[in-house]
């Protein structure tokens, strides 16, 4: 049975991040598909892969980056990716991961690095009923929305 109130659990028992996909600028093949890296849009691409709609988190370079496109997009290898929403609202899924500092569990000394296998344990805390999941979803995405329009 779902709660509806917050509940403790680990990150990788919501949601499942794997990492983005090798493809450089010369594999690249035009198409309707966005290419997407860790600080945003980085080419398009005649094939995708992964979920629609397509959330990303940066692996490297723009670490802890998290984004969501609501379509199927190629993750480039500069970025984590959630291959299984669980049964959870893939928006509210974004904004909890928004909410995280998760660039501060990154690794690597040269190059700062983002690994699945340090978030997956991540405690924190989460809404399990879908209708509640929905209902924050649909409340921060306004917010977005009127944030996006203010700034146009």
């Amino acid at each position: 049975m779902k709660s509806k109130s917050p509940i403790n659990v680990r990150l990788g028992d919501i949601l499942n991040l794997k990492r983005g996909h090798d493809l450089t600028h010369s594999e690249m093949v035009f198409g309707p598909f966005k290419v997407i890296g860790s600080s945003g849009i980085i080419g398009i691409h005649n094939s995708y892969r992964g979920l629609k709609p397509c959330i990303t988190v940066g692996r490297s370079g723009t670490v802890g980056k998290v984004q969501i496109h609501n379509e199927f997009c190629w993750p480039h290898n500069t970025t984590l990716y959630v291959d299984d929403f669980k049964d959870n609202n893939p928006f509210y899924l974004y904004y909890l991961l928004r909410n995280y500092d998760l660039a501060n569990h990154r690794g690597g000394s040269a190059v700062p690095t983002l690994n699945r296998n340090h978030l997956h344990p991540l405690r924190i805390h989460f809404h399990s009923d879908y209708i509640a999941q929905n209902k924050i979803a649909n409340i921060l995405s306004s917010f977005d929305d009127k944030i996006e329009v203010n700034n146009k």
